[in-house]
């Protein structure tokens, strides 16, 4: 039997939402590699809001400060 290989998540998805973790922390400077990191390891353990905009921000590109 063939084991199953999950997708890595894609670049735009990371970047929704390490969005979203930032926004709920109420957009603190200085931790966007921390967003980033804990985004890609939801979305990697199938855990967050993948493909999911934060609301009010729908059809608009998602940035993580730095």
């Amino acid at each position: 039997m063939k084991a199953h290989r999950q997708a890595q998540p894609r670049h735009e998805e990371i970047a929704i939402r390490a969005f979203q973790l930032w926004t709920q922390e109420g957009q603190p400077l200085g931790d966007g590699e921390r967003h980033w990191l804990q985004a890609e390891a939801e979305l990697k353990n199938g855990a967050g809001a993948a493909g999911q905009a934060p609301s009010g921000r729908r059809g608009k590109r998602a940035s993580v400060p730095s």
